[in-house]
């Protein structure tokens, strides 16, 4: 059997044949250019190379608000070895499952990736199987590079129907919530850089009588299940999670760290100094002051996780429950 295609939809306000077209042009924008503050792009290649990288040929339709009519553009791989040109063509009849997406939506783009490698099996349950697994992998990918977006609900995400529950690695959102340590800017000509620190709490510190209990325990597990990756600074561009889980100086991971945790939000105007790759999940600081800056939060907060009296909370609430304080 072979998976015949794969569809992402979003219902947003949608864009026009024209917009579609300048979308599918590799580097449509020179990454030098100034760009909207909230522009998550850099280097026009992401949404070309991203599809290209899994399928031969992918289809992006888009219904634009206001507007009945639904857009679309074919990036067909073989068609273009072939006639050793790049051509984007016009969607072809019957309409794409992307557009099938759409009719029922009052705007909004969809993308199909169709004639999909390395994805046969030899049977429909080894499909399943693997399928399975892939969405396993996604759930809490999705989940943490994207939770600051669900948890402010600027959008929901589906799997399958199944809506994404978003990750927070510093367990803001329970009850007895990590303590914030500082926060602070790094300014630079560019933009500023907001540094928060975190120290979450002790295993034991929070009751099994509070409401919150469960969802902290699952949180609070996931978070701690691999202390070494997951301790460390978070680098968020524009609220999406660019690099997690590293320090400044890597050879200093230790489980003494894995209640340390540094939330890094930088613009877009900063991806030079930044350092950030063409794929968005690398970070290479050039500005000297704003890594030696960076340093010095990393052992403050790497002091405060590791004080003492952290860790005899448990100690502490098991003489509480006792009646023994």
């Amino acid at each position: 059997d072979k998976l015949s295609n794969i569809t992402i939809t979003d219902d947003g306000n949608g864009i026009n044949e024209s917009e579609i077209a300048d979308k599918l042009k590799m580097g449509s924008q020179d990454f030098i250019e100034k760009r909207d503050i909230k522009d998550l792009g850099r280097f026009g290649v992401g949404l070309k190379g991203a599809s290209l990288s899994q399928c031969n040929v992918f289809t992006v339709s888009s219904k634009p608000l206001g507007s009945n009519n639904i857009f679309s553009r074919v990036w067909d791989k073989e068609y273009n070895r072939k006639i050793k040109d790049v051509v984007v063509k016009p969607t072809l009849i019957p309409p794409s499952a992307a557009e099938k997406r759409l009719l029922n939506l009052t705007s909004g783009t969809s993308i199909t990736f169709e004639k999909l490698r390395d994805l046969s099996w030899r049977s429909k349950k080894t499909q399943e199987v693997f399928l399975d697994r892939f969405i396993t992998q996604l759930e809490p990918h999705i989940s943490q590079y994207f939770h600051k977006y669900l948890q402010k609900k600027s959008f929901n995400i589906y799997i399958n129907d199944k809506k994404i529950v978003p990750w927070d690695p510093f367990l803001q959102n329970l009850d007895n919530s990590s303590k914030k340590l500082f926060e602070e800017k790094i300014e630079t000509d560019l933009g500023n850089i907001e540094i928060i620190g975190y120290r979450l709490p002790h295993i034991n510190a929070i009751s099994k009588k509070s409401s919150n209990y469960i969802d902290w325990k699952a949180q609070r597990d996931k978070a701690l299940l691999d202390g070494i990756s997951n301790q460390g600074f978070y680098f968020y561009r524009n609220d999406r999670l660019i690099k997690k889980g590293v320090w400044m100086n890597k050879s200093i991971n230790h489980n003494r760290f894995n209640l340390a945790r540094i939330e890094v939000n930088f613009p877009n105007t900063l991806d030079e100094i930044m350092g950030i790759n063409v794929i968005k999940d690398e970070i290479q600081i050039t500005d000297t002051n704003v890594r030696n800056e960076l340093l010095k939060y990393e052992r403050i907060t790497q002091r405060e996780a590791t004080r003492p009296d952290i860790y005899r909370e448990e100690e502490t609430n098991k003489k509480i429950k006792k009646g023994e304080i």
